[in-house]
């Protein structure tokens, strides 16, 4: 009797280095000789899949189901409509740099928070020059009063401050760092609790920080109904300690955390590795 076999992709069909052991590849195929079918399933979008090298495949489930192909024809592929998806919102803009990169990704409203006047100055300039104005709405203020006036979001980013202020607290000479570096006018428990706040169900929190703060970042995430969905930690290279943790969180969300592969930011000789070059919107031929 013929079977369907779904596998995941990272960490099961591939490793944490995103390669394909022979002997995964000869299972596979070994399966499909025998006349079962074999799939992904997986949350990663198609893009994302071709830019793994996998073995021939039957089809696939991805995007969490929002995509679904077999034998190379498309069955399903069913995105969020315009009405559904709402804000993307952006806590801590700064200089909109994230606003700017998102924009190349969706049509969305962006919104950034910022409560400093210089950075709200150039944050504003730099979506002008951009000719962005219809998409990024940059807003002055604290992110606690702010997020009063706001409508739901789908989506909530943020790069926030990284240090506390204590007693060892190292702080600049130049409040405008200092305010940006350390917890001073918001902690990481405030950006939290705002995010929860403003988040529409099941929207997704994603945020930037140091891996010393991993556990202090998820247990606000849960107290808040924030649960963890996806960790992956950052290097600045191969054999070197990881330097920034990324972590992805759904509010009111079903409980399941994905550790994914490393992300090395730089090759041996500094230049960026090809998968950041890839999410600032280089075309890598490899």
């Amino acid at each position: 009797m013929s079977k369907i076999v779904f596998l995941d992709v990272d960490g099961t069909l591939i490793n944490y280095e995103a390669k394909l052991p022979a002997s995964a590849a000869k299972a596979v195929d070994q399966a499909r000789a025998n006349g079962h079918k074999v799939y992904i399933c997986t949350g990663c979008s198609k893009a994302e899949i071709l830019q793994r090298n996998l073995c021939d495949l039957d089809g696939m489930i991805g995007g969490n189901g929002a995509y679904v192909e077999d034998n190379g024809h498309v069955v399903m592929h069913q995105g969020l409509s315009k009405e559904d998806v709402k804000n993307i919102v952006d806590f801590g803009t700064n200089n909109a740099a994230i606003p700017l990169l998102l924009s190349k990704r969706t049509p969305k409203k962006i919104i950034g928070i910022e409560i400093q006047d210089e950075a709200v100055d150039l944050a504003r300039r730099n979506v002008e020059m951009n000719d962005l104005n219809d998409q990024i709405e940059v807003v002055h203020g604290d992110i606690k009063d702010v997020i009063k006036e706001l409508p739901k979001a789908q989506l909530i980013v943020c790069n926030p401050p990284f240090f506390k202020v204590g007693e060892n607290s190292n702080l600049n000479d130049n409040e405008y760092l200092t305010i940006a570096r350390h917890e001073i006018k918001i902690d990481l428990e405030g950006i939290i609790s705002a995010a929860a706040y403003l988040l529409d169900n099941k929207g997704r929190f994603a945020i930037v920080h140091r891996p010393d703060r991993m556990i202090d970042i998820l247990n606000i995430m849960q107290k808040y109904d924030i649960e963890p969905k996806r960790i992956r930690f950052v290097y600045p290279k191969m054999n070197r300690d990881s330097h920034v943790l990324l972590v992805e969180g759904m509010y009111k969300g079903k409980k399941g955390l994905k550790i994914e592969p490393p992300l090395y930011a730089h090759n041996d000789d500094g230049s960026y590795s090809n998968e950041v070059r890839r999410m600032f919107g280089e075309k890598i031929d490899e």
